[in-house]
């Protein structure tokens, strides 16, 4: 008795100081959630609690690789590969500034592995991705022959970090168009300074492939650009979203394989990467329905634009539904 009654003292002292914990916390992100530090007729922070929203996501992925050929005809190497049309449903939610998903992939195979980081703020954003793809398939052409390229032929690895300040963050919200975590009141753009940092090495595994004897590349860079976005708020209920950027490798690296010749490619030729968004979203009390599509690419040509040409393209548009209560 004499425990249990200690137990149960212990017990009742733990429950409101854990009550009274939780109530810090949600003091705490209510506090940050009310702050409205940017300008106010132009974007505005939602104060509702909580968040239920989900997301329908399509993309795709590209590598075009050629050697000795611009176009890898009778005196070239290369492939052109891609993984084909994914699709994959995700449910979350949030409660005030706080917010997660859990995705699943309701039918197709999986052509990679890979995660991705992203924080959106109106004055500066990161994002950061890496990848490991092994599903691509389609066509490789060597000294005028064509081979076919199947699912684990050939493994591509990828990984970047991406960062934008908006110069004029105070009126244009990035965020609104990308995350919908705030509304853009009034139409307002910006100029930005985009930075990106990115490596993706390919390696050929199928033995019949590299009959065509080309066995590795990579490249890799560390740029900066400009780029500008622009949120159109037509009337309380839409938005419209546009953004386009380009970035140049200041530093940049490129090597490849082929007949265990390695030829490495430094500072001969910029490598460019060019990435855009388009936003659609529509409000109606306490709901937003919204359309999302990005494109990345990367390209890579050799001194000559002759001797060596790497790209990778991807491309993604997502359906979004959610309601704030």
């Amino acid at each position: 008795m004499k425990k249990a009654l200690i137990v149960s003292l212990l017990l009742l002292a733990w429950v409101p100081g854990r009550c009274q914990f939780f109530r810090n916390v949600d003091d705490w992100l209510m506090r940050r959630q009310a702050r409205q530090v940017y300008d106010t007729t132009y974007i505005y922070r939602p104060q509702t609690r909580w968040l239920v929203r989900t997301k329908s996501f399509f993309f795709g992925e590209n590598i075009t690789l050629i050697a000795g050929g611009g176009e890898a005809g009778a005196n070239g190497y290369g492939f052109r590969i891609g993984n084909g049309f994914n699709y994959k449903q995700t449910i979350g939610g949030g409660y005030r500034n706080l917010a997660f998903d859990v995705g699943f992939m309701p039918f197709g195979k999986r052509s990679s592995a890979d995660f991705s980081i992203k924080v959106y703020g109106n004055r500066i954003g990161v994002k950061a991705e890496g990848a490991l793809c092994y599903g691509f398939s389609g066509r490789a052409t060597a000294l005028g022959h064509s081979y076919d390229v199947k699912p684990g032929d050939v493994v591509a690895m990828y990984g970047m970090v991406n960062a934008y300040y908006a110069f004029n963050g105070g009126r244009f919200s990035m965020p609104a168009a990308m995350t919908q975590s705030y509304f853009q009141r009034r139409s307002a753009g910006s100029l930005l300074a985009v930075v990106s940092v990115r490596a993706m090495p390919v390696t050929v595994l199928d033995e019949a492939i590299r009959e065509m004897q080309m066995e590795r590349a990579f490249c890799a860079l560390a740029g900066a650009g400009l780029g500008y976005g622009y949120n159109w708020v037509p009337s309380r209920h839409w938005l419209v979203h546009a953004c386009l950027n380009e970035t140049v490798g200041i530093w940049n690296a490129a090597a490849m394989s082929i007949q265990g010749y390695e030829k490495e490619f430094r500072r001969e030729s910029p490598i460019f990467v060019t990435a855009g968004s388009f936003a659609l979203l529509y409000y109606y009390r306490k709901w937003y329905f919204g359309m999302y599509a990005d494109f990345d690419n990367m390209l890579f040509l050799g001194e000559d634009k002759l001797s060596m040409i790497m790209g990778r393209t991807k491309s993604s548009a997502n359906l979004t539904v959610g309601i704030r209560f």
